[in-house]
């Protein structure tokens, strides 16, 4: 896919409807800028709980865990 936008005057560029819904960007979305060799890459920032949703499920919860180190730890089980 190759789509063009030109830069204003004020240095900013619009990224073409298509890109968007393709990269799934909504307003407000932060968008991070690497240059490679004498390529712009764009890409979206993903959030802390983007990352976390990708995660496998743990085969605890935290809670669970934390309780019951607390309790070994009161009861002087090691």
């Amino acid at each position: 896919m190759q789509l063009t936008s030109t830069v204003t005057n004020k240095g900013q560029i619009t990224l073409p409807l298509r890109l968007r819904k393709n990269m799934g960007l909504e307003s407000g979305d932060t968008v991070i800028f690497n240059i490679e060799d004498d390529h712009l890459v764009i890409r979206k920032e993903k959030s802390i709980e983007t990352f976390f949703n990708t995660l496998p499920p743990l085969p605890f919860s935290f809670k669970e865990k934390i309780d019951e180190e607390m309790i070994s730890e009161i009861m002087g089980n090691e």
